[in-house]
């Protein structure tokens, strides 16, 4: 499949779902699918840390254009 272990890709989906929560009403289906690549790509990279792969995420949110995430960032670290 994705070739990722089960902890990383519980960790993407987690913070897919994080990172697109600033986005009205959790971004549609695009805008999810576009952040959702970005991380993989993240992933693929050997970046599987949660700090690297919110900063992939809100770098992504950034291309988009739509959101400012660094506060919710900020608390999905301090979560982690």
């Amino acid at each position: 499949m994705n070739g990722l272990d089960d902890r990383t890709t519980n960790r993407l989906e987690f913070i897919l779902d994080e990172v697109c929560a600033v986005l009205p009403k959790g971004g549609d289906y695009e805008d999810r699918k576009f952040v959702a690549e970005q991380l993989m790509i993240c992933a693929r990279a050997g970046k599987t840390s949660l700090e690297e792969l919110v900063y992939a995420g809100q770098r992504a949110l950034v291309q988009l254009g739509r959101a400012d995430s660094s506060a919710r960032g900020h608390d999905l670290l301090d979560a982690g």
